[in-house]
């Protein structure tokens, strides 16, 4: 028979087994690597209102671990698949969750991103934000995701690598989860509220961008756009330097006035010309001016050069006209002189508009036609 003290100690040791056996699967922390430096205390959290596990890294290699992947720290939990915890982060973190599966051992990762792979998965950077965070998995359907194939056998450890805080760890029945009356998180309607903003947010700086391209592609083409050629207002302006006419005395040397051209913006471009005088002969030369623009617009205009001979010369000469100009009337007056001078000039102006290279004939040439004292 056992006395009462012996009850008594029985009970107090049976207690202090429990609670190392219960300290040694959840609350267990400790550095999975001997050769970092990172730092683990236990702190009374003034916004928990709570005990809590703080760590602090000093390297990207701290990673601090509760459990084992095997052996006796392992938690070895082989009848829950649901694991839930309060932690509080202001930097990235990753959280491994080590299982023992039917095709090995594997870890399910958790980060502060936002991409999901290979039994990895994004809570979100809303996440990582100085606040207390309750956060609650599925091990099972995580594991399904990507191994539909595959079951948990045990569950084995839970690791952290970054600097923050952690509070409780739990591992929840199925019973409980389907008794558990399900109830909208704070965090995940702030998440959606957030995600909703973020797209409208995208979707309004799309469409500005799109609004912008499409500005600068009209004002692309319209800078790129030529003008319309039938339109005169958009080819080169030619001018002719003395005019489109020019009388010529023959025998004497012939300097071209030359031309100068603008563009449709008025800038000058180069003016090029066709055609030849030749002096010692007397007829009626065209010079042909052309002027093309950066965009491929041309423009023509042409001079008409009159080389002439006077009257006495023509006399000396003995050049005889084939036919002599009507209502010519010889006289020695200077008032007929004046007549016959005009009605000179009136003849020769008449080929003023012509632009081929038809010649004249010596007889309208020739005798008093073109007669300057």
């Amino acid at each position: 028979m056992f006395s009462l003290k012996h009850i008594i100690f029985l009970f107090s040791l049976l207690v202090i087994c429990m609670t190392e056996v219960n300290a040694k699967s959840y609350n267990s922390w400790h550095l999975l690597y001997q050769d970092t430096y990172g730092v683990i205390k236990k702190i009374k959290d003034p916004k928990k209102h709570s005990t809590v596990i703080e760590f602090k890294s000093k390297s990207s290699r701290d990673t601090y671990i509760n459990g084992a992947k095997t052996g006796k720290k392992a938690w070895n939990n082989r009848k829950d698949r649901t694991i839930k915890w309060d932690f509080n982060f202001n930097k990235n973190f990753v959280i491994m969750v080590s299982i023992k599966t039917e095709k090995g051992y594997r870890e399910l990762i958790y980060t502060s991103g936002e991409e999901n792979g290979n039994l990895y998965f994004g809570l979100g950077k809303y996440i990582v934000t100085g606040t207390w965070q309750t956060i609650t998995r599925d091990l099972e359907k995580d594991l399904h995701q990507y191994e539909p194939d595959n079951k948990i056998v045990s569950v084995n450890a839970f690791i952290i690598r970054g600097s923050g805080k952690i509070g409780k760890i739990e591992m929840l029945s199925s019973k409980k989860r389907e008794k558990k009356k399900v109830e909208p998180k704070v965090e995940v309607i702030v998440k959606k509220v957030e995600k909703k903003i973020k797209d409208i947010i995208r979707k309004e700086e799309e469409k500005k961008e799109e609004a912008q391209k499409a500005q600068e592609k009209r004002e692309e083409e319209k800078k790129e756009q030529k003008p319309i050629k039938d339109e005169n207002s958009f080819t080169p302006k030619i001018i002719l330097e003395q005019g489109n006419l020019i009388y010529h005395r023959l025998g004497e040397p012939f300097f071209d006035p030359g031309a100068t051209a603008t563009d449709y913006n008025g800038a000058t471009i180069d003016v090029s010309v066709i055609g030849e005088v030749n002096i010692n002969k007397v007829n009626r030369y065209v010079l042909t001016y052309i002027a093309t623009d950066e965009n491929g617009y041309t423009s023509t205009k042409a001079r008409v050069v009159m080389v002439y001979k006077l009257g006495e010369e023509a006399k000396a000469e003995k050049v005889k006209p084939k036919r002599k100009p009507k209502n010519i009337v010889s006289s020695n007056s200077t008032k007929e002189k004046a007549m016959k001078k005009e009605k000179a000039m009136k003849k020769v102006m008449k080929y003023e508009e012509f632009l081929d290279l038809t010649p004249l004939h010596d007889d309208e040439l020739d005798e008093g036609l073109l007669y300057y004292d």
